[in-house]
């Protein structure tokens, strides 16, 4: 009788656990079809692209076989491509721009003192006028003054 009961708790705590399990699957996956934004068709996605300044260029996501010649490549936002391609079979154009970030950092990291000079153990100007290699020997590079 005491195994019976020791199995019966284990059957329980198990529905228990299945049971949450399940519930929370469902929770997450009505969450994340809620979370997702409304499809923007291709014109509009270029429009809202073009507006953000650190935008430079679009990519084609392609989800038809007659756009998938265009996908992939970068092409610059006033050179996009129409969307959707001839021979598109789709009832409403589910291809994607995805939009390319200009990843240059803008800011000057100059410290704003010239190193350079803080460096030279000599005193001398290197850059003298003179001819630093063989090759300029005979050149009418220096005779320019003249």
């Amino acid at each position: 009788m005491r195994y019976s009961v020791i199995a019966l708790i284990g059957t329980l705590l198990t529905l228990f656990g299945a049971y949450f399990v399940l519930r929370r699957r469902r929770q997450t996956r009505s969450a994340t079809t809620a979370a997702r934004p409304p499809q923007l068709g291709p014109q509009a996605q270029l429009h809202k692209l073009r507006q953000d300044r650190r935008i430079w260029g679009v990519k084609v996501e392609s989800h038809c076989r007659a756009s998938s010649r265009i996908a992939g490549r970068q092409y610059a936002l006033d050179a996009v491509p129409t969307l959707p391609v001839a021979g598109c079979e789709a009832a409403t154009c589910s291809c994607c721009l995805i939009g390319l970030a200009d990843r240059r950092d803008r800011s000057d990291r100059r410290t704003g003192r010239e190193r350079r000079l803080s460096m030279r153990m000599d005193t001398f100007e290197r850059r003298s006028g003179q001819p630093r290699r063989r090759d300029d020997l005979n050149s009418w590079v220096n005779y320019g003054h003249l």
